[in-house]
């Protein structure tokens, strides 16, 4: 889920033939992707910084976590 200022830039790109895209009420914006488990995948959800939280599944959440720990820990 994208806040409001980073859904209105993310929502004019296609960045994956899978993806489906949800207004949400309260400006937010729902992005559902069917894509791999990568360490890519965990870098480009990072590159939002705060502009993004993940949902699901939470293995990937606990990933995208611990790294962005990593970054803040300075390990």
């Amino acid at each position: 889920v994208f806040d409001r200022r980073t859904g209105a830039w993310v929502k004019d790109r296609e960045w994956h033939p899978s993806q489906r895209l949800e207004p949400m009420k309260d400006g937010a914006l729902k992005m559902t992707l069917r894509v791999a488990d990568t360490p890519e995948l965990v870098g480009w959800i990072l590159s939002f910084g705060a502009g993004v939280r993940v949902m699901r599944p939470d293995s990937l959440r606990d990933k995208v976590k611990k790294e962005a720990e990593k970054i803040f820990l300075g390990e």
